[in-house]
């Protein structure tokens, strides 16, 4: 009887096992789909997290476990763990794209390009890969081929927002204003709260001198977002430009704050101090600007300006003597009238 028991148990968990093991392969692939239909962050990670449970080994689970840790991040065991899932499962598309992602986090981006194409080769019709490949061509400088990638992720899926904010940037980068203004607005008209479309809208406004507009879009997109410090930054630029000293202030402010080791926002904070006659503070920043990046020939100019104007002959002399080295032309006249 026990012989026959035992028989019995063998012969259900060699059928039982591997039939629960395909049920929650199914169920995992399911929630796999639902995970890339979705854009909630929290139902994405819910939806991960429950493939793991269900089917750790899975291509799906080993996917979910990558982007875990890129979101940590570890990039370098997220890379291994794709190498492994390229390795266990060659024909799964979104392996190769998630590697890619990882690439071009890594700074390899001319080898992300090769894993994109490889995905793309794989699942032609899936318009994320050729958005991110389109992403990386416009880092490397290449807006043609670029283009050309958004274009057909748009012809895959036109209702996605991000695609037209890409393409809009990608004209913008060529300063071909009109594109660019009709891409972030059909990004906007998807999601009118879509934060690099307004701030790609923001800054080309700047860039023609239309301060006021330019307020309006970046002034929404700090009420979205407060916590990036770059559209501080930029509508700090802004208000400047309209004469708004200490709005501007208050906007540079908060962009130091928010990241204390970008040195452009203490140089430019340190010139509306110098607007306000604020030339100590505005030297101190200057100081600072330079400890974080002593090759810009600018800091030094500047800073010279600061020092003049506080009564440091010699400083301003020599902080213009070093711009000059630096090849900051106006310095040349500063010398000539005024370090004699």
């Amino acid at each position: 009887m026990n012989k026959q028991l035992t028989l019995l148990l063998t012969i259900f968990f060699a059928i039982a096992v591997p039939v629960v093991a395909q049920d929650n392969e199914k169920k995992a692939s399911d929630l796999f789909e639902k995970s890339l239909q979705t854009k909630d962050p929290v139902k994405i990670k819910e939806y991960r997290e429950e493939i793991i449970r269900l089917a750790p080994e899975s291509k799906y689970g080993l996917y979910s476990r990558i982007w875990e840790e890129i979101l940590i991040p570890d990039m370098k065991v997220a890379y291994k763990m794709a190498d492994n899932l390229i390795e266990t499962y060659p024909d799964f598309a979104r392996g190769y794209y998630i590697r890619g992602i990882i690439k071009d986090n890594l700074g390899n981006e001319k080898s992300a390009i090769g894993d994109y194409s490889k995905a793309i080769e794989l699942n032609p019709k899936e318009d994320e890969y050729y958005y991110a490949r389109g992403w990386t061509f416009e880092k490397l400088g290449n807006y043609t081929t670029a283009l050309n990638d958004l274009e057909k992720a748009i012809e895959l899926n036109p209702e996605e927002a991000n695609y037209y904010a890409e393409r809009g940037w990608i004209y913008d980068d060529q300063d071909k204003f009109d594109e660019a203004f009709a891409d972030f607005n059909r990004a906007l008209d998807r999601n009118p709260n879509h934060e690099e479309a307004l701030f790609g809208r923001g800054q080309a406004h700047n860039e023609l001198g239309e301060y006021e507009m330019a307020q309006k879009d970046l002034e929404k997109l700090v009420s979205i977002n407060p916590n990036e410090a770059e559209y501080h930054y930029e509508l700090g630029w802004t208000k400047r430009s309209l004469n708004d000293l200490e709005g501007a202030l208050k906007d540079y402010n908060m962009a130091v704050e928010m990241d204390p080791v970008e040195a452009d926002y203490y140089y430019e904070r340190g010139i509306i101090k110098t607007d306000l006659k604020k030339h100590e503070e505005a030297i101190e920043d200057f100081n600072k600007a330079i400890e974080l990046n002593s090759e810009q020939g600018d800091y030094y100019y500047v800073r010279g300006i600061a020092k003049h104007k506080s009564k440091d002959k010699k400083g301003a002399c020599e902080d213009m003597k070093k711009a000059k080295d630096m090849g900051v032309t106006l310095a040349q006249s500063f010398i000539h009238k005024d370090c004699k």
